[in-house]
């Protein structure tokens, strides 16, 4: 069974990759890359980096809605709010390097987010991980679109999405109602 649901999936992904026009990530993405792999002292490499475009986006939607019809979170409907979602994994190449952030990371990340229009919404720093979590709004103040940068000390994993994200959180709120834990140290 699960192995079905793994292959429909491949087939999903393969079909709205060659429908989607592109797999790669767009300039903005890039010009965002090449400033956040420039704040590390360590050399970076490329595991891997794609986009998917809205064609892809919608056949997602649709397989998640007919795989999993039970869910109490509508999660078919969230996705089908989203327009373009990119990714990408960079690894340290130096074995003996370690990324581990530091305040200079952080605030030449913060500056260069800031400068290509983004603000940021949440940030978890720690000796080892960092998550910083940034949000751009269009002219009617609507989120629309979210990029998440995390670090791991030898790894880095960055995400942007495009959607009507104002729909999506009010799709979860809905499923799940307002219930926040707050961490405590």
């Amino acid at each position: 069974m699960k192995t079905r649901i793994f292959q429909n999936i491949a087939i999903i992904l393969i079909a709205g990759t060659m429908l989607s026009g592109c797999i790669g990530v767009n300039r903005d993405f890039k010009k965002i890359r090449n400033q956040v792999t420039n704040a590390f002292d360590s050399e970076l490499s490329r595991e891997f980096e794609f986009g998917f475009g809205s064609a892809s986006i919608l056949l997602a939607s649709m397989f998640v809605n007919f795989a999993e019809p039970d869910e109490e979170i509508d999660i078919g409907s969230m996705v089908g709010q989203l327009s373009r979602v990119q990714v990408g994994v960079y690894r340290c190449s130096d074995n003996n390097s370690d990324m581990s952030p530091n305040r200079k990371i952080i605030n030449t990340l913060n500056d260069s987010m800031k400068e290509n229009g983004w603000q940021y919404l949440v940030k978890s720093h720690s000796s080892r991980e960092l998550a910083l979590v940034y949000v751009k709004q269009d002219e009617t103040e609507s989120l629309r679109q979210m990029f998440v940068i995390a670090l791991d000390g030898r790894e880095l994993v960055m995400v942007e999405i495009h959607g009507d994200l104002d729909e999506m959180i009010e799709i979860a709120i809905r499923s799940q109602g307002l219930h926040f834990q707050v961490a405590q140290d």
